[in-house]
């Protein structure tokens, strides 16, 4: 197909992987599943879901069982892809498989598990239509479960999703799940993709020091993206200070200290921690200027 310059579309790439399942030609259909995703196309609701029959095609031939890594690269596709009813089904068979193997369990959630499944509830988009995605969607995967942890029903109004997030969250605190930075900038992005100023607020002024969890610099561009649109200054500038102080102290975290002499190496090795440290957190020089503009945006409102 490259030699010939064609590039297949989505559809006939579903094709060729259903067919591969069918004859039972599992690591064929992953590098067919690769090859789409990788050189033509971001895989789609149909691929990801033929994915999820190749997973279970794979436990039941070979007793290979994917493990929670695999689970959660699908939760992180999900999210991009919006699609909550595939999610919603993910989880359900991770907390069944947890349930019934205990201590044995590959599938048991974990911070990650929980912040892929919340970015889901950020990216989706409630609509009329809603109910009759899911049913659909529902019924053509292979992670079908016998007992559902979530309602069969996925949210149709904003509120009603953020107050699905909130179920969850206290569901993952009350299971001793690590309450990370990632999974609170993940749920206060929740309620401010839906719509839900007050408790948005919430989480930003009080359960990071509730559960002694450190801001990043991406919870203080959410948090201004946030004043833009409320056009709130006035939360801004709390936002902004906050932020500054978090920019000094990384710079006295990564600068160098008094009295101390540094080689060459220890000069670059420092300073590619820095780097490294900027990127992971949101606060690497482009994003810093990005944070200086919607400020000024929001001020200017």
């Amino acid at each position: 197909m490259k030699n010939s310059s064609i590039i297949p579309s989505q559809p006939i790439f579903a094709n060729i992987i259903s067919g591969c399942l069918k004859a039972n030609k599992l690591e064929k259909a992953w590098e067919v599943f690769d090859t789409m995703r990788l050189s033509y196309h971001q895989p789609d609701e149909v691929s990801y879901t033929l994915m999820l029959h190749a997973c279970a095609k794979m436990e039941e031939h070979y007793g290979f069982q994917p493990d929670k890594i695999t689970y959660n690269t699908l939760l992180t596709a999900c999210s991009r892809k919006k699609d909550l009813s595939q999610a919603r089904n993910i989880l359900n068979v991770m907390w069944n498989d947890m349930k019934e193997k205990g201590a044995d369990s590959l599938l048991a959630p974990d911070e990650q598990t929980f912040t892929n499944l919340l970015w889901c509830y950020a990216s989706y988009q409630p609509t009329r239509s809603t109910n009759k995605t899911s049913e659909a969607t529902g019924s053509s995967t292979a992670l079908t479960t016998t007992e559902c942890l979530m309602p069969t029903e996925i949210p149709r109004k904003r509120s009603d999703v953020a107050k699905e997030a909130r179920w969850l969250f206290k569901l993952a605190v009350s299971h001793n799940i690590q309450v990370t930075t990632a999974l609170l900038n993940a749920y206060l992005t929740v309620h401010i993709s839906q719509k839900q100023p007050t408790e948005a607020v919430n989480i930003y002024t009080k359960m990071f020091d509730k559960f002694a969890v450190k801001k990043d610099g991406f919870t203080f561009s959410q948090m201004l993206e946030y004043c833009y649109k409320q056009k709130d200054g006035v939360l801004a500038w709390k936002v902004w200070e906050d932020y500054q102080t978090f920019l000094e102290s990384k710079n006295q975290e990564f600068g160098i200290k008094e009295n101390v002499e540094e080689s060459i190496m220890e000069k670059k090795a420092r300073q590619a921690r820095k780097e490294a440290a900027a990127i992971r957190e949101g606060w690497a020089d482009q994003q810093q200027r990005e944070l200086c503009i919607t400020m000024a945006n929001t001020l200017a409102r």
